[in-house]
């Protein structure tokens, strides 16, 4: 009795959710479905939208590269806006930066930074002139500037020397800072031969 009593539940279960499922599809169904409404134009708009949709069609390329150009304007601006924030920045940094300790005027010194080297003097001199524009905060008046003259293959050459250092790691640092000004340099021997 126990079992016919199981299969009976089972089976009024079983009826129970048929009925159910039938009636949610009912429901369903009886939804109307809604049309857009139809809406009549003369035959001379038609054409006249379609000439549009053409004519767009045509200048939609047209009117997306400058589009396209003009936000890689607006992407460059403001790079180099930040470029010229990190400048300020860096300009600012080099003053405190250059290691004005290191530059002395002693018999100890041993190192310098060579900038250039010329076969003549006047160009030498042109040469200091445009540096001490170039970076006035580097390449001042209490910076020691030495020239050595040297024979290379017959040709006398003047290397133009800067500053005065005694450990070579501090002219290795004066010349980067030097390099990120955009003059390149070494590090090389100090010699004292002042320029006249």
């Amino acid at each position: 009795m126990p079992i016919k009593m199981d299969f009976k539940q089972v089976g009024l279960l079983f009826t129970l959710a048929l009925t159910l499922s039938a009636c949610s599809t009912v429901k369903q169904k009886e939804k109307p479905e809604v049309k857009a409404p139809a809406v009549l134009i003369h035959k001379a708009d038609l054409e006249q939208l379609q000439n549009t949709a053409e004519q767009w069609k045509t200048a939609q390329p047209k009117i997306e590269k400058p589009l396209q150009l003009e936000a890689k304007v607006s992407e460059l601006t403001s790079s180099l806006e930040q470029i010229d924030t990190r400048n300020i920045r860096y300009e600012n940094a080099i003053e405190t930066i250059f290691n004005e300790e290191s530059i002395l005027k002693s018999q100890q010194t041993l190192f310098a930074i060579q900038v250039a080297s010329f076969k003549n003097k006047t160009s030498l001199e042109s040469a200091l002139t445009a540096l001490r524009l170039k970076a006035p905060k580097i390449i001042n008046a209490e910076l020691p500037v030495n020239i050595e003259p040297i024979v290379v293959n017959n040709i006398t050459l003047y290397r133009l020397k800067l500053g005065a250092y005694i450990k070579k790691a501090a002219a290795k640092n004066d010349c980067s800072i030097l390099k990120k000004q955009k003059i390149n340099c070494f590090v090389s021997y100090y010699t004292e031969q002042q320029p006249q």
